[in-house]
């Protein structure tokens, strides 16, 4: 299957970004597509669509998508919904949430809280007290500033943090949220240690990530496309593995499941409309600059999408407790 960064062959004409799209979504070649579409069209005497802008090829290595800048984050924003850079609106991130047992009289961290959308999410539907932990100093203070609109400075901040391994949080938590950010962090078990630390008794961890399938998986073409087309170096770990590392941290691993087809059907319902997105932004003067960048947003979406729908990484969600210190059977003597 080819994605929305490929092209059928040199010698013919480049296929119209909105006809590749259609194509790669609906899961169907896009010369093949794309030759079913002209034969439509040109039976029915109908000129076929074509992109106002040329598309220049550029290494996937090259996307500035971190740090991130005030074009990627308005593109971002114009995908997935105000106050998100990636998959899940409001009504996802409070159904996956719902195991956090969330209330106003908890307080809780989110670890790559991005724009921090799925936080003021959670507390304002939850009354949830929480603090965001992000990479991205761009990212947070546009975050910030979102919600000082939203009238959540206090109750929804966001603190800038780099996850070294003597990275330590300065307060106590009751849960602990990580939506897609552990797979860019290369000593996991160094930070989940750490939020082990700050975890108080009886809380939760609740993560979501990808995972690779398996260590074949490193193998394929798509794999390889998809790696070294990432801004950032992923840190891939199997399922297993995950497993592993969060009981080495002194957690207890209650909910391990795959929602990679719930992933795909979030992602493909955000692309839908990007021909409309891409005309509206032509329209706009003052945003047309922008399609330029929603391109290379989309090419990388396209691997990420490839690379799950071929079975080399998923999405996994995982819940953890933190583990009772319970007194020793044996008495002491």
């Amino acid at each position: 299957m080819l994605g929305a960064a490929q092209t059928a062959d040199k010698s013919e004409r480049k296929i119209p970004f909105k006809i590749r799209f259609t194509a790669w979504w609906e899961g169907f070649d896009a010369g093949a597509y794309y030759a079913h579409v002209q034969a439509n069209e040109n039976t029915a005497s109908t000129p076929i669509e074509r992109p106002e802008y040329e598309e220049k090829p550029e290494p996937p290595g090259e996307i500035p998508f971190d740090p991130w800048d005030r074009d990627r984050i308005d593109i971002a924003q114009y995908v997935w919904g105000p106050g998100y850079c990636g998959p899940g609106g409001p009504e996802h991130v409070i159904a996956i949430s719902k195991l956090l047992a969330l209330s106003p009289e908890l307080s809780m961290a989110d670890i790559g809280a991005g724009l921090g959308g799925p936080m003021r999410t959670l507390a304002d539907h939850f009354g949830v007290w929480i603090t965001g932990y992000e990479e991205s100093q761009a990212l947070v203070e546009a975050g910030n500033e979102l919600s000082k609109m939203a009238g959540m400075t206090k109750k929804a901040p966001l603190v800038h943090y780099t996850p070294t391994p003597a990275f330590a949080f300065e307060r106590q938590y009751d849960r602990f949220l990580a939506k897609e950010a552990f797979h860019l962090i290369d000593d996991k078990l160094g930070l989940l240690k750490s939020v082990e630390e700050a975890l108080k008794p009886e809380g939760l961890v609740l993560i979501t990530d990808y995972v690779l399938t398996d260590d074949a998986a490193v193998a394929a073409e798509s794999y390889r496309i998809w790696r070294e087309g990432e801004p950032k170096t992923p840190f891939m770990k199997t399922r297993e593995e995950y497993a592993e590392i969060i009981d080495k941290a002194g957690l207890s691993l209650r909910v391990n499941e795959d929602r990679t087809k719930e992933q795909l059907e979030l992602v493909t319902q955000a692309w839908k409309g990007v021909d409309k997105l891409i005309a509206r932004l032509k329209d706009d003067e003052n945003s047309a600059h922008l399609v330029d960048v929603l391109v290379k947003e989309a090419e990388l979406w396209s691997r990420r999408v490839d690379v799950m729908r071929e079975g080399q990484v998923k999405l996994c969600r995982f819940l953890a407790a933190k583990k009772e210190n319970r007194p020793s059977m044996m008495s002491d003597w």
